[in-house]
C-alpha cells in the first residue's frame, strides 16, 4: 500500500521460500483475521505468487512428485522451480540455499529468460559467499536488509552495487501494535 493507494502487480511470481511448519491456508488465514499471529499469507496473496515450498510441490505432476520423495526437499524444490520457471514472470527466491542452487541451474543451462530475484540475509560469508561469487550474473537483483552483507557482497562477492537494492527489514505493523490493555513492563527489541 503506497499512501493509501493499493498496488496490484499484474505479474505471475514463483516463490521459491524456505519450508517452515504451518496450519493449512485456510487455518492460517483465521489465525491471521482474528489477530493470533501476524499476516504470513500476504505474501503470497499480494503478488499473485505460486509459494513452491512442500505444499507447493504437491502440485508437481505424479512422476515428478514420485521422484522428489527421493530427494531432499531444498533439492525438489530448485528442480521444480526451475522446471516450471518459464510458466512466470519472475522467480522470487527468500533463502541463499535455494536461491543460489536455482541461479547455478539457471547458470549451467545459459538461461536468463526468467528474472530472478533473491531475497538475502547472510550471504556474505563462507560457502554462500563463494557460491555467490560463481552465480551472481544469473540473479537479476538481490535484496538484502544489512548494510554490512552489501559492503561484503560488492567488494569481496564481486556483484555490482546497481544490482542490490538494501532495503530495511519489515513488520507486520497491524499485529504488532499497542493494545489498549493495562501493563506493568516495558519491553524494547531491536
Amino acid at each position: 500500500e503506497v499512501k493509501g493507494t493499493t498496488v496490484q502487480l499484474h505479474m505471475k511470481v514463483l516463490g521459491l521460500f524456505r519450508d517452515m511448519p504451518r496450519p493449512e491456508e485456510e487455518e492460517l488465514k483465521r489465525l491471521e483475521q482474528s489477530d493470533q499471529i501476524p499476516r504470513t499469507t500476504i505474501f503470497g496473496r499480494e503478488l499473485n505468487a505460486f509459494v513452491l515450498d512442500r505444499r507447493g510441490l504437491e502440485k508437481a505432476p505424479p512422476v515428478r512428485r514420485a521422484l522428489y520423495r527421493f530427494l531432499p526437499l531444498l533439492a525438489a524444490q530448485v528442480i521444480e522451480a526451475f522446471i516450471i520457471r518459464k510458466d512466470y514472470d519472475v522467480v522470487l527466491s527468500w533463502y541463499e540455499k535455494l536461491g543460489f542452487p536455482y541461479a547455478l541451474l539457471c547458470k549451467l543451462a545459459r538461461d536468463r529468460s526468467v528474472p530472478h530475484v533473491a531475497l538475502c540475509g547472510w550471504p556474505g560469508f563462507g560457502m554462500k559467499l563463494r557460491m555467490l561469487r560463481y552465480v551472481h550474473a544469473y540473479i537479476d537483483r538481490i535484496v538484502l536488509w544489512s548494510s554490512v552483507q552489501r559492503n561484503i557482497v560488492t567488494a569481496e562477492g564481486g556483484v555490482p552495487a546497481e544490482r542490490i537494492y538494501f532495503t530495511k527489514w519489515f513488520v507486520d505493523q497491524k499485529f504488532f501494535r499497542p493494545l489498549p490493555t493495562k501493563t506493568d513492563m516495558i519491553c524494547s527489541v531491536g
